[in-house]
């Protein structure tokens, strides 16, 4: 049997706690269909939510290191983390699951 000391479970659970609301996984799945990065207002309208709300869920899924951000002036853009881009593809494929 493998020694799972060395494995950070704490952490592993917050990253899954973290994907545990549809509003973030929803947020991923636009980033991925977006030919662009996209700012906190173009989420905001296309999810019909609060800026404050969309804000909120960026800085958890940025904790997680699942997306990146760019500032442009006084806009903050937001893309998918190509280092995560294997983590990505597989629960890309989890929510195509029907």
């Amino acid at each position: 049997m493998r020694n799972y000391a060395n494995i950070n479970f704490e952490n592993c659970a917050y990253c899954l706690k973290a994907l545990g609301l549809a509003i973030r996984l929803k947020i991923l799945w636009l980033l991925k269909k977006s030919e662009k990065a996209l700012c906190v207002c173009e989420l905001a309208k296309l999810l019909n939510k609060s800026h404050y709300n969309i804000s909120r869920n960026l800085k958890e899924l940025k904790m997680i290191g699942l997306i990146k951000e760019r500032r442009e002036g006084k806009y903050v853009f937001y893309s998918l983390a190509k280092e995560k881009n294997n983590f990505l593809k597989y629960l890309f494929k989890i929510m195509e699951i029907r």
